[in-house]
């Protein structure tokens, strides 16, 4: 089975813009690069001008021929980006790495076996650590695909930067929808009302930016207005029912209401109950 997935070709696509860190976005071409199965291609997607500093990085590695870089040429957003990168992804599948986060060591070998193990399987994620400051917080989402399901009626069942997907899947669903900051979960729930089987491991994949500091900033009426976007999304899908849009939108709209602050503390204690629940089941 290790000659197989040591064979087994794969593209990792990743958008960089102008207010990534240069060192952070060095340290995660590293982490690709080190994996101890490491992609056959990477489709670098310049969502429009950089800084010196990032064209420095990516002057570091595109002379290698396994580095493809695509540019557009003016900032477009994440949506654009990786639908416009999507069409340069040269094998049948994807993983997705984030400019800000770092991947485990074995984090595509342990994807590649899943796929191995499961030809049905369309999308594969896994759990991260996410980092904000001096703090460490696990994110974990459910496993197998019955609970993916019912868990994303409530909330996204992935984390974005751990995906690997079968590209002519997500292509078939009409790739990201516009839907800005919930691009990814209107996409996983596209998949799972098409019939196709998904899972998450159990294992840390990647170490995240963000954590606490960008749940705060995700609060206000434009926000709102994408959240309300989303569960119509949802609605029109039949994924969810009137009582569960209800639900949604009741719940989120007064979250993302409440100061950045207090909106803050309930992500907190939100992560504390996770872990509390992990222990539990041990």
């Amino acid at each position: 089975m290790q000659g197989s997935i040591m064979c087994e070709k794969f593209s990792v696509l990743i958008p960089v813009y102008y207010k990534d860190d240069p060192l952070v976005f060095d340290e995660a071409l590293v982490s690709i690069l080190q994996n101890t199965v490491t992609p056959s291609q990477i489709v670098i997607v310049v969502d429009g001008p950089l800084s010196p500093d990032l064209e420095n990085i990516i002057s570091k590695y595109e002379k290698r021929p396994t580095i493809l870089v695509k540019r557009l040429p003016e900032n477009r957003g994440i949506i654009e980006a990786l639908n416009f990168g999507l069409n340069f992804c040269d094998n049948s599948l994807i993983a997705r790495c984030d400019a800000d986060d770092i991947n485990i060591n074995t984090r595509f070998e342990r994807q590649l076996v899943a796929f191995y193990r499961d030809p049905q399987l369309v999308l594969c994620g896994g759990q991260i650590v996410e980092k904000s400051g001096e703090n460490y917080h696990k994110k974990m989402v459910p496993i197998n695909h019955d609970q993916i399901i019912e868990f994303a009626k409530l909330r996204n069942p992935f984390n974005h930067m751990t995906v690997m997907f079968r590209k002519n899947a997500v292509i078939e669903c009409g790739c990201y929808p516009n839907i800005p900051y919930r691009e990814d979960y209107a996409l996983w729930v596209t998949l799972l009302q098409s019939g196709y089987k998904v899972y998450n491991l159990d294992d840390i994949l990647v170490e995240a930016s963000g954590g606490l500091d960008m749940y705060k900033r995700r609060g206000n009426i434009k926000h709102l207005k994408y959240e309300l976007s989303l569960q119509n999304y949802f609605l029109k899908l039949g994924f969810i029912n009137k009582l569960q849009f209800l639900i949604n939108t009741t719940i989120r709209s007064a979250n993302m209401l409440l100061p950045a602050n207090l909106r803050g503390v309930v992500y907190s204690r939100l992560l504390r109950r996770k872990k509390n629940t992990e222990c539990s089941a041990n």
